[in-house]
């Protein structure tokens, strides 16, 4: 849909290593969160959590084609009481997907969207904000070895309402 949460960047490094960093439990816990827990087979369930946040997705892991996609259907959330949110669970039912593209000699293109994560949702603006630093955070840990990810010492930058 036309107003999914969608980016697009050019990452230095080849397609094996964005694909790697995006299925992979280390890779994801090198640039979202150090508490993931990942199912890394189609049909696996896998377990996205911000503890201090309040703040877990589940999903299922609906499709991996070898560096060029990973998609991951949402089966559960959960936003914190605290956000102030009346659907505390409005992440449930989306998509997320990750789709890999040649883009010259060690380059890669990524095209995210977060299908239904979209202006109508409570949540549109903290969350447009925590996947644009998060998606700098997977350019950055693939390209240098180091992300950003949320572990027990980060602040949680969300502002709710």
């Amino acid at each position: 849909m036309p107003n999914d949460f969608r980016t697009e960047l050019t990452v230095e490094a080849p397609r094996d290593a964005l694909y790697k960093a995006i299925y992979t439990e280390d890779g994801v816990r090198g640039w979202w969160t150090r508490f993931a827990d990942i199912g890394e087979q189609e049909g696996t369930k896998s377990t996205f959590r911000f503890p201090a946040a309040g703040f877990y997705v589940i999903t299922r892991t609906e499709e991996l084609t070898l560096n060029e996609q990973v998609i991951w259907k949402v089966v559960e959330s959960k936003h914190p009481e605290s956000s102030g949110f009346e659907d505390l669970e409005d992440w449930t039912g989306t998509t997320i997907r990750f789709q890999i593209e040649p883009a010259g000699d060690n380059q890669s293109k990524l095209v995210f969207v977060h299908e239904g994560l979209t202006p109508q949702l409570e949540c549109y603006d903290a969350c447009e904000r925590g996947w644009g630093h998060y998606i700098h955070s997977l350019k950055s840990y693939v390209e240098t070895g180091e992300g950003s990810p949320y572990d027990d010492d980060s602040v949680d930058n969300i502002k709710w309402k």
